[in-house]
């Protein structure tokens, strides 16, 4: 899965790992080890190589999973030793899911909010310890912002071409939760009443 921070990623992740027959690993290639740790049962470490890393351990296949795969980010696996995957997956034909925000305000916005409250995954039916206590106030930085989009957009473009010959499915976050919205009591039973927004 193809996208960058605040694009819905976590949601489609726990979509497609619902299904008892596909894996859908988190961010194996951040540069946070704490967040590493947390993507896959055996996470990736700067030690190892990391072609042979996705060929052996996330998309070595057991006899009960007919799909697996993890999060890119547009940032991630840049410098001189991890970038090899990003040939790898184009060369290997791997399919591509490219999920994007399409308001890159309410992208860039959303990012500088969470990095001001630290709450990076918080999906709209689950409930915190601060709930009832009024939000914490944000100053958003339009510069910031303004540079944030400039940069999403150009990421968009340049990895959209870099796959282009690659098995792709394009799909934004706004219509994914439009069709969860249409078909959650049928496909996605597991949320029960919830409603999903965004």
């Amino acid at each position: 899965m193809l996208s960058e921070p605040r694009s819905g990623s976590n949601l489609l992740a726990g979509l497609l790992s619902s299904h008892p027959h596909i894996i859908c690993a988190g961010e194996l290639f951040n540069p946070s080890e704490e967040v590493r740790a947390k993507s896959h049962a055996s996470p990736y470490s700067p030690e190892q190589e990391p072609v042979l890393y996705l060929s052996n351990v996330v998309f070595d296949r057991t006899e009960t999973t007919i799909s697996s795969g993890f999060r890119l980010f547009y940032r991630h696996a840049r410098d001189a030793r991890q970038s090899a995957i990003w040939a790898w997956l184009r060369d290997e034909r791997i399919p591509i899911i490219h999920l994007v925000r399409r308001n890159l305000l309410h992208r860039a916005v959303s990012e500088q909010i969470a990095n001001a409250t630290g709450e990076w995954v918080k999906l709209p039916w689950e409930k915190t310890a601060s709930e009832n206590e009024a939000p914490v106030p944000v100053t958003i930085d339009m510069p910031q912002c303004l540079e944030q989009m400039h940069a999403s957009a150009w990421f968009h473009d340049e990895r959209h071409n870099y796959f282009s010959e690659s098995p792709r499915l394009t799909r934004s976050t706004m219509r994914i939760c439009a069709q969860i919205q249409c078909s959650r009591q049928t496909v996605y039973r597991h949320f029960s009443d919830r409603t999903v927004t965004r």
